[in-house]
This record gives C-alpha cells, sequence and structure tokens, in this order.
C-alpha cells in the first residue's frame, strides 16, 4: 500500500473516492438532510483544488495497485477534515497510516502542536481514541459530531523540529510501581514456595 500527498490532478479521483465511501457507509448516519448537503458542499472537486492551491489544504491517498483505497484531508491549521477509507480495506490499517500521515505533517512542515477532528458519525470515533486522540476539553456532547484532539511535542536539535511525531508521555504514580514491584515478588515468591514443596512430596 502506498500512502503519498496528492497533487491537483488527482482531486477528483479524492472526491470519487470520497463519495464513494461516503454514499455506502456514512450517509444512514446522518439525522437530517442538512448534514448530507454538508458533506456535498465540502467535498467537491473545485473546491478542494482551490484550498489546495491556497495552501490551506493538503490531502492524501492511499494506493493498492494503482487504486485510491482511501483518502484523508487536513487544513493549516491542523484540523483533519476527510478520512475516508474504502470498506474492503478497513483491517489493512490504511486509516491509521494516512492519520500518522497526517500527525508528521503537521508537526515537520506545519510546525503544529496538536491536530484535531470532528468525527461524524459518531460512532466512528473509537477509531481516533485508539489511535491517540482525546475528546476536546469543554467539548460539547449534544452536537452531531464529536470534537477530538491529538497533542503532538515536537522534538527539539538544534531549533529543528523532527518529521516525526512524539507522543507525550503517561507518567506513572510512585504508588503504582510500588503496587506492582510487590505483586512481582509475591508471584515469585508464591512460586518458589511452590517448587520448593513440590520437590519435597515427590
Amino acid at each position: 500500500m502506498e500512502i503519498r500527498l496528492l497533487n491537483g490532478t488527482e482531486v477528483q479521483e479524492a472526491v470519487d473516492t470520497a463519495c464513494a465511501v461516503y454514499d455506502s457507509c456514512v450517509r444512514d448516519y446522518m439525522s437530517s438532510q442538512e448534514e448530507i448537503d454538508q458533506f456535498y458542499h465540502y467535498v467537491r472537486t473545485e473546491y478542494l483544488w482551490q484550498e489546495m492551491e491556497a495552501g490551506r489544504l493538503v490531502l492524501w491517498g492511499a494506493f493498492d495497485k494503482g487504486r485510491m483505497a482511501a483518502v484523508s484531508g487536513m487544513h493549516s491549521d491542523g484540523h483533519i477534515s476527510m478520512l475516508y477509507v474504502r470498506p474492503e480495506f478497513w483491517h489493512c490499517r490504511v486509516g491509521i497510516g494516512l492519520v500518522n500521515q497526517m500527525r508528521n505533517f503537521a508537526v515537520s512542515v506545519w510546525r503544529l502542536n496538536r491536530v484535531t477532528v470532528n468525527v461524524i458519525p459518531k460512532v466512528s470515533a473509537p477509531f481516533f481514541y485508539r489511535v491517540g486522540f482525546c475528546l476536546t476539553p469543554g467539548a460539547d456532547l449534544t452536537m452531531s459530531f464529536v470534537p477530538l484532539e491529538c497533542p503532538l511535542l515536537v522534538h527539539q536539535g538544534e531549533g529543528e523540529p523532527s518529521s516525526s511525531v512524539v507522543y507525550p508521555r503517561k507518567k506513572v504514580s510512585g504508588k503504582m510501581i510500588l503496587l506492582i514491584t510487590v505483586v512481582t515478588l509475591l508471584i515469585a515468591f508464591g512460586v518458589v514456595l511452590r517448587i520448593t514443596f513440590g520437590y519435597l512430596l515427590f
């Protein structure tokens, strides 16, 4: 599977891919015609091409044997506006690959410290949770989408960020370390006792 940036001549294929996935997998989850109209108003060849030309939007495509299997898009403020994967490629980690490409681009090119996404339909939110996104602080959960964000840390070497994303490390408390140590020692002690008594009995 090849994942790469798209150029202006490939925008129509990106639109076709997004619309095919939307029509077969997403549209039935929409609660109103207004939401459906918003999708088609945004995913138009002319509009996406203009946004790319202005430097406000970047599109990626994933290709399998020359066919576009998935498409994603991110605006220059780090907002992911598109992520559509054809159903036959759902278990090929294509979505994860596209998300990683977008996060790396956000860090290395746009020097951003986070990316965001408004997940529609809401049933797709678990995918983003699994790849490092969390609920945007103060999010209004009554909306028709789930607002998520993914903080990014930039590794700095001689004043320049690296080309890879570094996720914030989670601190482990001293109590947790002590608990893990005690449990490990108890298990080891139990194994030693079992071996010792087993040897004596037999």
